[in-house]
């Protein structure tokens, strides 16, 4: 993969030592100052169609810009097989020899010489003069400003280029003429002789006609774009992924292949590609979750067993529909108790998970009512365990507890014993309403010490434990006394106090 900071201080490096700022650079490469700005902090990497001419300005290779590592070697594969989509950059760049011929028949063709006459015709020098004049350069600014043309510089810039000068200095059109009255083209191939000093500069830069195809054996492989799909656009992925598969027949392409070049292809071209890789498990789609459509995993989902697969739907489940879930688990799934489900439970409905639990027997599935109990509705909850649940003992309740309505809790607890079922009362002791513990304690339970009330202490009204206080003896059940004094209000302990040194005993 490219390191981003060490490009982004080969641009700046190579920019200062162009003595270019910021701003030079950007209108150089018809970007904003901003974008030149990110690069140059790493934020961001300029646009591969960007790159070469990025390199001539900066006047660097492309291994100085972004290293001789196999990813630079597969951009330079793309950029100079043209593989990237064609720009005006591209197009200006193509040989003569490649160039379409409807380009030169205004020139060439012999036969129509509408478009030369104002050249040929000898009498009228006025098409001539701008070329001729070698004193006005304004027809050649233009071609010699175009910034993304590097083979015309060379010719434009050229103070002593022979072939310009062959031309600007004619007294007579006979160098025109041979342009003009050839039938074949042949008078214009000589500008594109590699003799010609010009375009000898020029043809640095020229990218021949045998490179225009990417063979076989330069193929880019798919570990080759994986390591430059971040710099590529999600269509020129698609592109060479689609190259790809024609080449290697697919062989090459699996799940895990897929899973590195996910976040650079479109929703829809992902999906198609899923649907066609094999799918073992839904377990090897982990990797895609985030970038496939919930369309398509539903419908992975729905083909899915899950007897077999149940480790696979709950890796998609955060990304499934609630309408496939619930078809799953009420359709498709045949469980033996609702512990199968929980993990699904956050993702079901609870009117799904409202009805499964009914369907339950909370004395054989007490541990998986337990398990979706934080996901049903406190309704089904309260009706399982005053209708469909005959308990022993309140702890039976305990897991629950935090679920049940104060209102159902209250209830059981009044139904309980508090002598044979103190310790059920004490696990739902926190969940209790207070009224109902106070008369718990001082209505159904006949204690012997305060210390049987002290688990209940924390959660008993002040007053009623000031009463049980004063009812006690302090000679007897100082123990007691001393175990719930934390929740005695101050004037109660004042009186104990008081009544402890009226007495000759202590």
């Amino acid at each position: 993969m490219f390191n981003t900071m060490k490009t982004a201080k080969q641009i700046r490096a190579a920019r200062i030592a162009q003595n270019m700022t910021q701003m030079n650079l950007a209108d150089a490469m018809e970007v904003s100052y901003q974008a030149v700005s990110n690069w140059e902090r790493g934020n961001s990497m300029p646009d591969i169609s960007k790159l070469e001419q990025l390199c001539r300005i900066l006047q660097i290779t492309m291994d100085e810009l972004l290293g001789s590592d196999s990813a630079t070697r597969t951009l330079n594969k793309i950029i100079y097989h043209k593989e990237f989509p064609a720009s005006s950059h591209d197009t200006m760049h193509s040989t003569p020899d490649t160039a379409p011929d409807t380009a030169a028949e205004p020139i060439t063709n012999a036969e129509n010489d509408s478009a030369i006459e104002p050249i040929t015709n000898a009498e009228n020098d006025s098409a001539v003069e701008p070329i001729a004049n070698a004193e006005n350069d304004s027809a050649i600014e233009p071609i010699a400003n175009a910034e993304n043309d590097s083979a015309v510089e060379p010719i434009a810039n050229a103070e002593n280029d022979s072939a310009i000068q062959s031309i600007a200095n004619a007294e007579n059109d006979s160098a025109i003429e041979t342009i003009a009255n050839t039938e074949s083209g042949a008078g214009i191939k000589p500008m594109a002789n590699p003799a010609n000093a010009a375009a000898d500069i020029a043809s640095d830069s020229i990218i021949t006609a045998e490179s225009d195809t990417i063979s076989q054996n330069d193929a880019i492989t798919l570990e080759e774009l994986r390591a430059i799909a971040p710099l590529l656009p999600p269509d020129e992925v698609e592109n060479l992924l689609d190259n790809n598969m024609k080449q290697q027949n697919g062989k090459d392409l699996n799940l895990k292949s897929i899973i590195p070049l996910a976040p650079f292809l479109d929703e829809d071209y992902l999906d198609a590609l899923v649907k066609d890789t094999p799918v073992n498990s839904l377990n090897e789609l982990t990797g895609l979750l985030p970038f496939l459509s919930e369309d398509t995993l539903d419908k992975l989902a729905l083909q899915a067993d899950p007897h077999t697969d149940m480790k696979g739907i709950t890796a998609l489940a955060p990304f499934l529909s609630e309408d496939t879930l619930d078809k799953l688990v009420t359709e498709n799934f045949h469980w033996n108790s609702l512990r199968d489900l929980a993990p699904l439970a956050p993702h079901l409905s609870e009117d799904t998970l409202d009805k499964l639990a009914l369907q339950a027997d909370p004395h054989t599935d007490m541990k998986g009512i337990t398990a979706l109990a934080p996901f049903l509705s406190e309704d089904t909850l309260d009706k399982l365990v005053t209708e469909n649940f005959h308990w022993n003992s309140l702890r039976d309740l305990a897991p629950l507890a935090p679920f049940l309505s104060e209102d159902t809790l209250d209830k059981l607890a009044l139904q309980a014993d508090p002598h044979t079922d103190m310790k059920g009362i004490t696990a739902l002791a926190p969940f209790l309403s207070e009224d109902t513990l106070d008369k718990l304690v001082t209505e159904n339970f006949h204690w012997n010490s305060l210390r049987d009330l002290a688990p209940l202490a924390p959660f008993l009204s002040e007053d009623t434990l000031d009463k049980l206080a004063l009812q006690a003896d302090p000679k007897k059940d100082m123990s007691g006394i001393t175990a719930v004094a934390p929740f005695l209000s101050a004037k109660t302990l004042r009186k104990l106090a008081d009544r402890c040194l009226q007495d000759d005993e202590f």
